[in-house]
């Protein structure tokens, strides 16, 4: 048993009163004579021990009945967790969890609306004097976090709105904590959980045990779980051209228990309507559909899918977007000596997709790279060692490569480019006659070239050609292989680019690959398909780097400008500013789905694409009996109640007071002078 008011005990001390009163009270007695006193002595005696009983009992009866009162008013109670010592100071914090996944619905509405009705019934339990904290995923709502009187309290409640942020268990009761870590020690203090705990967020291992502070969990269940929903998309090619044919694949996942017959999925443009598919999907069920469409204008392109479900909307739109450009910048490095140069000079002459440029082997600028999406080495004999590093970065940093080796080439520095973009090594060179026999029609470099696989194409010959060993787990794709089952050209991906890699010198007297009708569609395609990377989409989170590359058009200055759509704008501080990339931080600002646009003064830089976050969707939920089974455990266990219970008032009433017992010890006071008074009246 513990005390709301202890300091009421001091009170107590009025017992010595009636003990005062029973030992200083002396009574006067008249002195009568008799003749005969044996029988008057005997009778004397008798009644002096029943005087003494009668007066100790009376006694006995005001020392309780004092003690119980003063008890009484110290407020006892019996408390639910021993741990917790209750006091009449209360602060006591509501955590609403308004994620998406909280708009699911159940027989009282959504689960968002089920957990703000509860948060009025749990404020309504405590009395006048109580302070509220009211803690949310919206953590830019300045008035949360405050301390709030009853009325305060259901004012803020009713603005929780659903969000796309989600605060794991952790750290709102982190946040709790740290909001009354300067409240007075004698403060009560207690924190309620109110949330469908979906488990990807609810880290009940990273929950602290504190024993100043009482815990009460309240699951909530949603009555109806159908949910169509847009899982992810991704385009088939990396590359973004003028003209070009796109591949869009959309991943739809259904998550209930009946089928969705002939639901439409539509694919918008740029605000227009580019395709729409029907899909029809079994219950649990996952799939793919594939929407075709063509490039036909430069510039950005903001694209969205979307379906119609409810009434979960949140993930029935999936955004992306990215940039056409007019043309690759393409760069060869040769030597001056090799007339070979003069092909690609005559290929690529003002053509309208590929801006061609050249450099001798004895004039590289290495700090030019980042300026071109595709390099072709011509025949060089040897890589310096700053060369190789420039060209490995260029690779890993989205870059496409092409490689003929010289044909008297130092196998030392092309190994070590090689072995550093993981594709093998030169092991030696054959010097007999060979010719290419068999061509990968499927490989990207041929789409749209060849109507059909033609077994009596005319393929060129090789007097000579290197001998390349790769390791079992290369990722080595073969286009092109010879009749003596080595491999004549081949693809090896690396960071954000890759490499194509040619067994031989692209010289008249070894090869006549360029005489043959296959050299035009490969090495143009190679160009023409080399790219800037693109990261099509984001996902909304917190404290998001997001890394660009610069446009050498565009000067970044120490801040960018970031825009919504319906017009409002930021600054954001350029947080890492390099060469040829620059670091920002939206997430202070982008907290909706849609396209956000930067730009530094009048320029755009980019236009980027976020969505809100799968998990919300994808994420089961615990049930009360697995929330009560990972906390058993615990030395210091939260309550974990069920919202849905008729009698969810009394229960919250009952854990907030604990079993109060000062109307038993008015009771039992009453009764004792009762008792003292029933003694003076009837015991003669």
């Amino acid at each position: 048993m513990r005390f709301l008011d202890p300091l009421f005990l001091f009170a107590l001390v009025f017992i010595l009163i009636p003990i005062l009163i029973h030992f200083f009270h002396f009574k006067r007695y008249k002195t009568v004579f008799f003749s005969q006193v044996g029988f008057l002595k005997a009778i004397k005696q008798e009644s002096k021990k029943k005087n003494n009983i009668k007066q100790l009992l009376i006694l006995i009866s005001r020392i309780l009945a004092i003690t119980f009162l003063v008890f009484a008013f110290a407020e006892p109670y019996l408390p639910v967790n021993r741990n917790i010592t209750k006091t009449s100071e209360q602060l006591i914090g509501i955590y609403i969890d308004n994620s998406f996944s909280m708009k699911k619905m159940s027989e009282n509405g959504t689960l968002l609306d089920e957990a703000r009705n509860t948060a009025i019934n749990i404020v309504n339990s405590y009395g006048p004097g109580a302070n509220f904290i009211l803690l949310s995923n919206q953590s830019d709502n300045p008035n949360q976090q405050q301390t709030l009187n009853k009325e305060q309290f259901i004012s803020e409640l009713s603005k929780v709105e659903e969000s796309p942020n989600n605060l794991p268990l952790s750290k709102a009761v982190q946040q709790f904590k740290g909001q009354t870590r300067n409240s007075k020690d004698k403060s009560d203090r207690s924190i309620y959980l109110l949330s469908d705990f979906q488990k990807y967020i609810s880290d009940f291992e990273k929950l602290e045990a504190d024993s100043n502070i009482q815990s009460f969990l309240i699951p909530f269940k949603s009555d109806v779980n159908n949910n169509l929903m847009i899982d992810t998309c991704w385009l088939e090619t990396p590359g973004r051209r003028q003209g070009q044919t796109e591949t869009l694949h959309v991943r739809i996942q259904n998550q209930s228990n009946q089928t969705y017959q002939n639901s439409p999925v539509r694919l918008q443009i740029n605000d227009t309507l580019k395709a729409v598919s029907t899909l029809t999907i079994g219950p649990d069920e996952t799939k793919e559909i594939e929407f075709s469409y063509r490039n036909n204008k430069l510039g950005i392109h903001l694209a969205r899918v979307e379906l119609d479900d409810y009434p979960t909307v949140f993930d029935n739109t999936f955004y992306f977007s990215y940039s056409v450009e007019k043309k690759a910048d393409v760069l060869a490095l040769y030597r001056p000596e090799e007339e070979t140069i003069n092909l690609f000079e005559n290929l690529f002459y003002e053509d309208e997709n590929i801006s061609f440029s050249s450099m001798e082997e004895k004039k590289i600028q290495l700090g030019q790279f980042d300026e071109y999406q595709c390099i072709f080495l011509l025949n060089l004999n040897e890589l310096s060692t700053g060369l190789t590093n420039a060209l490995i970065n260029f690779v890993d940093e989205g870059g496409t490569l092409c490689v003929f080796p010289g044909n008297k080439l130092e196998v030392n520095s092309y190994n070590s480019l090689y072995s550093q973009l993981e594709a093998g090594s030169i092991t030696g060179k054959d010097t007999f006659r060979i010719k290419m026999s068999d061509v990968n029609y499927r490989h990207p470099l041929f789409n749209d070239v060849f109507t059909r696989e033609d077994e009596n194409i005319e393929l060129p010959y090789l007097s000579e050609s290197y001998r390349f060993k790769t390791s079992t787990n290369s990722l080595e794709t073969k286009i092109i292989t010879n009749n003596n089952e080595s491999t004549a050209i081949s693809e090896y991906p690396f960071g954000l680019g890759r490499l194509y890699n040619f067994s031989f010198t692209l010289n008249p007297e070894i090869t006549d690959f360029y005489k043959q009708v296959i050299f035009v569609p490969i090495i143009y395609n190679m160009a023409l398909h080399s790219y800037e990377p693109q990261t099509i989409q984001y996902t909304l989170s917190d404290n998001q780097l997001i890394e660009l590359r610069k446009n050498k058009q565009i000067p970044i200055g120490q801040f960018i400008t970031i825009s919504k759509q319906d017009g409002t704008t930021n600054q954001l501080p350029v947080l890492s500013d390099r060469t040829d990339y620059f670091r920002i931080n939206p997430s202070t600002f982008t907290n909706e789905a849609g396209f956000y646009k930067l730009t530094s003064g009048e320029q755009i830089i980019r236009t980027l694409a976020f969505n809100y976050k799968r998990e919300e969707s994808l994420s089961e939920s615990y049930s009360t009996d697995e929330i009560r089974d990972l906390i058993k455990d615990w030395d210091n266990q939260p309550m974990v109640i069920e919202s849905n219970l008729p009698e969810f008032n009394e229960v919250i009433e009952s854990l907030n007071d604990g079993t109060e017992l000062w109307k038993l010890f008015i009771l039992m006071g009453l009764l004792f002078v009762l008792f003292e008074a029933m003694l003076i009246r009837f015991w003669k």
